[in-house]
């Protein structure tokens, strides 16, 4: 599903990239703006010549993970999450995103304090971000895409299973801020990832599977090159 999702992205943005472009360039300062003919449809390109070219980051991202799906946040009430992600930013603000990230959160369990409950969790993503406005070196964005999530469930109640693990695909927004300054980038950054695994609660009744919400938003910083 996600080497589908992959190579639809690539296919629409080859056709992008193959339109004809009859934008006019400016030139001010090693910085380019291209014009059309509507002026409030500027488009604001960085870069070291005369021509717009193709911007690649490499970004390192810290935040904290929230849960909100209620049955996930009474388990879980939040922790440290650590991502990675390359961005391709293409003329006139399309963006292709692609990245992974890891959460993990122990807690004791409730209502029995003298046993533990952990989740483990590695998403794998990959979608399209649009540059929605600059102002200087300031770049505004918003994205969606898919993902495809390992979570690992421990618990070290009697009662319950000690160990669970799935892949399970998902959906994730992405909106925040990026300052460019070439080759510094800093990110700020309000995240939503969608994903519901199946759970088994019981290690003594018979098989019962529940669907559990584990979605939740980040909110965090990263630092990257622009290369």
């Amino acid at each position: 599903m996600i080497i589908y999702y992959l190579l639809s992205c690539l296919l629409v943005l080859g056709s992008y990239l193959q339109a004809e472009n009859k934008d006019i360039l400016l030139v001010y300062d090693k910085e380019v703006y291209v014009s059309s003919d509507e002026p409030d449809q500027n488009v604001y390109c960085y870069q070291k010549d005369s021509s717009c070219k193709v911007d690649v980051f490499l970004e390192a991202k810290a935040g904290y993970f929230i849960p909100t799906a209620n049955q996930f946040r009474k388990a879980f009430s939040g922790a440290g999450i650590y991502e990675l992600e390359l961005t391709v930013r293409f003329p006139e603000r399309l963006c292709f995103f692609v990245g992974a990230d890891y959460y993990r959160e122990k807690n004791p369990t409730k209502g029995n304090p003298a046993y533990s409950c952990s989740i483990e969790m590695v998403q794998l993503f990959a979608g399209l971000k649009y540059i929605t406005s600059t102002w200087h070196s300031l770049q505004a964005y918003v994205g969606t895409g898919i993902q495809e999530a390992y979570v690992k469930n421990k618990n070290s109640a009697p009662a319950l299973i000690n160990e669970q693990h799935h892949w399970r695909p998902g959906a994730l927004l992405e909106t925040g801020i990026l300052y460019v300054k070439t080759p510094l980038v800093l990110d700020v950054f309000l995240n939503y990832s969608w994903l519901i695994v199946p759970m088994n609660g019981s290690a003594t009744k018979p098989v019962f599977v529940r669907h559990q919400n584990i979605s939740g938003l980040s909110v965090g910083g990263g630092i990257g090159y622009n290369f």
